[in-house]
């Protein structure tokens, strides 16, 4: 309430969460929804860019 800038409350709870597990271990990730979906897409198996066969 009291900041200069505009917060995000949930773009802070996301940021500080992966922060803390970072410093705890390196190698766990924490994903929020956003990044699930965006993994889910990504690893899919289906390309549909240019170059089908």
């Amino acid at each position: 309430m009291n900041y200069v800038d505009e917060t995000n409350p949930a773009e802070l709870m996301d940021t500080a969460i992966k922060n803390m597990l970072e410093d705890l271990d390196p190698y766990t990730k924490f994903l929020n929804e956003q990044d699930v979906e965006s993994y889910r897409i990504n690893n899919a198996g289906e390309y549909s860019g240019s170059g089908h066969l």
